[in-house]
């Protein structure tokens, strides 16, 4: 029937419309719930062995490192008992590296003439018997011609002595029969006069075959006047004082050689600090700004080798002078550095393995265990360092057990804990 309305289609309405409110119902729910979880994510709990420092438990100490055993054993960590020594008490002084002068070699010509060509400059590094210059000798060709004339001279010389050695002993053999002994005795004269001229020449070649070699010069032509001044060790060229085109004189130094594998260090004492130091002792030297250092900075042995008898009129202090190796040539003359020198006077301090110390911007610092999986981070000023162990002079204690091998990992697990938590 038109217009009227049906009870079931009433009803039928009815329920989808509750339908449509219980599902909108459900999805406001459902998006409620998404948007909580969103915003309070479950950390993912940390993987078996990763070290959690102190910004990763609510009630961790500042410095703190945990380790689990496992990890331990994965890094191979080691400690050491930080113990007490007696040790030289040191002062530090300004010092700058020089060259070792038994290992610098100045070149210079023989004879007067001009510079025809310089192979290197001042930095090269250069191998024994390297050409270096090469200069036209005026004086080259006249000792030449003395050399071939005294040898000339010398093949006479042997001549004769050798006819009057064959004289003599002939007149010996027929002494008091047709020869006289007068004119035996006259022979050995002759002979010795003879012996004596031989000698005479031999020593004046030996002495212009000196003079061909010396300040290490080189001839390329016995003929020629082109003489080459050579490297007479391996090292590196300090000065090269010289160019094409140059007059040169002799004795003149041309060029200098220095081999870089052990240099001095030239260090700087007050009137107060001179009686304290003594040669002998094993000094260190800081040097900062070497390659491969992340503190900028390089602690190598040294030993001291004099100490200056008189003070600088100039500067009013006293020289100390130690020996350095520099196998890898890191150290160059000129560089200024720290050297610490041991005195007469001594103390026990506090001392650890080198291995246990560490950097954190640019400070040093150790970890101590704390317990069983612990550790803990100690910010330390450092005293006397050898290539065995380290002064600690505050910071730490006799007794602490300090890591060694492993220390790294752990400063590393540091660092990034500090990133972690500025983020």
């Amino acid at each position: 029937m038109a217009g009227r309305p049906c009870g079931g289609c009433a009803a039928l309405k009815a329920g989808l419309a509750r339908t449509r409110v219980i599902g909108l119902s459900a999805l406001a729910v459902a998006g409620l719930a998404g948007a909580f979880w969103a915003g309070h994510a479950i950390a993912p709990a940390p993987a078996p062995g990763k070290p959690q420092a102190a910004g990763q438990e609510r009630h961790a100490p500042p410095g703190q490192v945990k380790l689990d055993l496992q990890a331990q054993l994965d890094i191979r960590l080691r400690t050491a008992v930080a113990t007490t020594r007696e040790i030289a008490r040191r002062i530090e002084v300004p010092a700058v590296i020089a060259a070792d002068e038994q290992r610098l070699v100045r070149l210079r010509p023989l004879g007067r003439g001009h510079v025809l060509s310089v192979a290197v400059h001042p930095g090269d590094a250069v191998r024994r018997g390297q050409v270096l210059l090469t200069y036209d000798d005026v004086t080259l060709g006249d000792l030449h011609m003395r050399l071939a004339t005294a040898r000339a001279v010398l093949a006479q010389a042997q001549a004769q002595a050798t006819t009057a050695r064959l004289s003599l002993a002939r007149g010996q053999a027929l002494a008091g029969t047709v020869v006289a002994r007068g004119e035996v005795d006259r022979r050995r004269a002759l002979l010795g006069e003879a012996q004596a001229n031989l000698q005479s020449q031999r020593a004046a070649i030996a002495d212009l075959e000196l003079r061909l070699r010396q300040y290490g010069v080189r001839y390329q032509d016995s003929a020629a006047s082109v003489a080459s001044l050579v490297a007479p060790l391996d090292g590196v060229v300090l000065q090269a004082a010289a160019a094409p085109g140059d007059l040169v004189e002799p004795g003149q130094a041309l060029l200098t050689v220095v081999n870089l594998d052990r240099l001095w260090v030239v260090a700087s004492l007050f009137q107060d600090q001179a009686s304290m130091v003594q040669p002998g002792g094993e000094a260190s030297v800081t040097v900062p700004g070497l390659p491969g250092q992340a503190s900028g900075a390089r602690v190598l042995p040294a030993h001291i080798e004099s100490v200056a008898g008189a003070f600088d009129s100039r500067t009013g202090a006293l020289q100390v002078r130690c020996d350095i190796d520099n196998p890898s040539h890191d150290l160059r003359i000129g560089m200024f550095v720290r050297a610490a020198l041991p005195t007469t006077s001594s103390a026990r301090a506090v001392v650890v393995p080198e291995a246990a110390v560490q950097r954190i911007d640019d400070h040093p610092v150790l970890f101590t265990r704390t317990g069983p999986e612990t550790f803990q981070q100690h910010r330390v000023r450092l005293g006397v360092q050898t290539a065995d162990f380290v002064e600690v002079q505050d910071g730490l204690h006799a007794g602490d057990e300090v890591v060694t091998t492993g220390s790294f990992v752990l400063k590393s697990e540091r660092l990034q804990d500090e990133l972690g938590s500025g983020d």
